[in-house]
C-alpha cells in the first residue's frame, strides 16, 4: 500500500480509492456501562440506614425507597446520565475530526494526541489510523510491532483497512516474521466483506496476486484460518 496516496480523513484502499468513515466512536456505549454502578452507589447514598443492630428497619427502609420514589430518582440519574454520554459521544467525535484535520495540515503530533484517546476506548477507525502513522513514520518512529497491534484491534471490530493492513505486514514480513499463509488469510478475511464495501475489491486483489506464489496446500490453510476466525469473529 502506498502511503503516498492516503488520506486520513477517510478510509483508503491499496488502490487509491478513498471511500468513506464507516466507524462511529463508541464512546456512548462503553461509557454507558457506568450507568448502573451509578445508580447503585446512588441508591446506597440516598438510603438511610440504621445504626442499631435491628436490620427489620434497614429491609423496611429498603423496601419503602424502592417503590415509586425511588424508581423516579433512579430514572432521572439513568436520563441525566444518558445525557452526559451523549455530550461525551459528539466530543469524541469532534476529537477524531480534529486528528483528521490536524493531519491534513501535517501535524502529526496533534492527529496522535486526538486519536489515542479514542484508540484506547475502541475506536476502531482511531486504532486504523494509529496504525498509520506507525507503518508509514508520521510524527512517530517507524514500527511495524506498533502499527501491527493497533490494527489488530482495528481488525478485530471488521474493519477491513486494518485486515488488509495486517496482509500487507505478514506479506513483506514487516514487524513479523514474513508468512505468506498468514497473509493470504487476512487478504481473505478483508475479502469477504459484504459487497459494496471499500476494502473487498482491493484486498481480494492483493490475495489472489500472493496465490501465485503458494501451493495448494498454502492456500487452503490460509482460508480454512480464514473462515474460522470469521466464525470467532462477525
Amino acid at each position: 500500500m502506498s502511503e503516498a496516496t492516503y488520506s486520513p480523513g477517510r478510509e483508503q484502499s491499496a488502490d487509491g480509492k478513498e471511500p468513506k468513515d464507516t466507524h462511529w466512536p463508541p464512546i456512548f456505549s462503553l461509557r454507558c456501562l457506568s450507568v448502573f454502578s451509578v445508580e447503585m452507589l446512588s441508591m446506597r447514598t440516598l438510603i438511610p440506614t440504621s445504626s442499631a443492630p435491628d436490620k427489620a428497619l434497614d429491609i423496611a427502609i429498603w423496601r419503602d425507597w424502592s417503590g415509586s420514589a425511588g424508581r423516579a430518582i433512579s430514572l432521572r440519574i439513568t436520563l441525566a446520565l444518558i445525557l452526559v454520554n451523549l455530550g461525551l459521544a459528539s466530543s469524541g467525535w469532534a476529537d477524531y475530526e480534529a486528528g483528521v484535520e490536524a493531519y491534513q495540515r501535517r501535524d502529526y503530533t496533534i492527529a496522535l494526541q486526538e486519536w489515542l484517546p479514542l484508540a484506547e476506548l475502541g475506536h476502531a477507525e482511531a486504532q486504523y489510523k494509529l496504525g498509520l502513522l506507525y507503518h508509514f513514520k508520521k510524527g512517530v518512529p517507524q514500527d511495524f510491532v506498533m502499527a501491527r497491534r493497533w490494527y489488530e484491534k482495528a481488525a478485530a471490530q471488521g474493519h477491513g483497512g486494518a485486515q488488509s493492513n495486517l496482509g500487507e505486514l505478514y506479506k513483506f514480513g514487516h514487524g513479523v516474521l514474513r508468512d505468506f499463509v498468514v497473509a493470504y488469510m487476512w487478504y481473505q478475511i478483508a475479502s469477504m466483506h459484504s459487497t459494496g464495501d471499500p476494502w473487498r475489491e482491493s484486498a481480494a486483489e492483493n490475495r489472489d496476486e500472493l496465490a501465485g506464489r503458494m501451493s495448494s496446500a498454502q492456500i487452503a490453510e490460509s482460508q480454512m484460518r480464514a473462515r474460522e476466525w470469521r466464525a470467532k469473529v462477525p
